[in-house]
């Protein structure tokens, strides 16, 4: 009887679950978020909280290697950061080209006006994130001593060599 009634539990349970009902997380506490705002929060707060994923684990793995300080590792995460906002920047301006295209094919004639202000917004941001590029380097560079500094240069250049310079896995 009692194995029973854990049955209905758990299937009641897996229902709940597949039906997106159990959410967890600060921002699902007091309802009233669905899908569609649950996307709108997580992109708001991915790019808040700064880096996060493969990103993350790269640097991880880059600090345990060098035996970089506290000040070290948060002053080239807060380089990386930055620069990595830059790049989501410039993605969001490159997803933009469709739209932009359509809008000024869409007329008589080609609007060449709309395209330029679209190319130039791609331009600026893709200025931006070359800046940013330099300034995280020049971060590192100035960060790491001489000695860190080969390390890393000896260890870039194993994954390059490999031609797999950033990804990550068992099957190395």
């Amino acid at each position: 009887m009692i194995g029973f009634f854990v049955g209905i539990l758990g299937v009641f349970g897996l229902v709940k679950l597949m039906r997106g009902g159990y959410r967890h997380g600060r921002h699902f506490q007091h309802g009233g978020c669905n899908r569609a705002s649950y996307h709108h929060h997580a992109e708001a707060h991915r790019k808040e909280r700064g880096l996060h994923g493969p990103v993350r684990f790269f640097l991880r793995g880059a600090f345990n290697r060098l035996g970089t300080s506290l000040a070290q590792e948060r002053a080239i995460t807060e380089s990386v950061r930055e620069f990595k906002l830059a790049m989501e920047n410039a993605r969001d301006a490159m997803k933009q080209t469709p739209r932009g295209v359509m809008e000024s094919f869409g007329t008589d004639e080609i609007d060449e006006a709309s395209l330029d202000a679209l190319f130039a917004d791609q331009d600026e941001a893709i200025v931006k994130a070359r800046a940013q590029l330099r300034q995280a380097l020049r971060t590192v560079h100035e960060t790491l001593d001489v000695e860190q500094r080969e390390h890393l240069l000896k260890w870039m250049g194993q994954r390059v060599r490999s031609g797999r310079p950033f990804e990550e896995g068992p099957y190395r």
